[in-house]
């Protein structure tokens, strides 16, 4: 079931220079130009899971759903820390969690642990996992493309 040329699965990234003289790494604007049919099939997965998000994503997550709102979680943090000083048996306590993006820290095999435990198809299940770890780049550097890569996390 799963795209195995790695055309299919590749982006290149090409280097767009925010200021034309200045030739440091810094003053380049990374670009990546992604093949067609890899955002088709992303646009599909991505369509037929929206339909069911509701069912699948607890009611207490507020950012990034469409129709929910981080306002609603700020203005409950808001409210408990209000409250924090009104006596109670036991006393009171806050603790703030600060995590980094979301796809920085998530495993992919949680994800596709959770999407099998879910009831999801082994063969969509495949297609997601061919989409978050078999990617690959090229450079474009003078208008040529340079080599293939696989992406990976952090420094291998």
């Amino acid at each position: 079931m799963g795209v195995s040329h790695v055309y299919f699965k590749s982006s290149a990234i090409v280097f767009i220079p925010k200021e034309y003289f200045n030739r440091k790494w810094e003053s380049f604007r990374p670009i990546s130009l992604t093949i067609v049919i890899s955002k088709i099939i992303s646009k599909i997965i991505v369509c037929r899971l929206q339909q069911i998000l509701d069912e699948l994503i607890s009611p207490q997550q507020t950012t990034f759903i469409s129709g929910r709102r981080i306002y609603d979680s700020i203005l409950i943090s808001q409210e408990l820390i209000q409250d924090l000083d009104i006596k109670c048996r036991g006393g009171n306590g806050m603790h703030k969690l600060d995590i980094s993006e979301a796809d920085d820290t998530i495993k992919w095999e949680f994800i596709l642990t959770v999407l099998n435990a879910r009831g999801f198809t082994n063969d969509f299940c495949t297609l997601v996992s061919n989409f978050l770890e078999n990617n690959f780049y090229s450079l474009i550097i003078n208008r040529d493309m340079h080599g293939y890569f696989k992406v990976g996390r952090g420094i291998e």
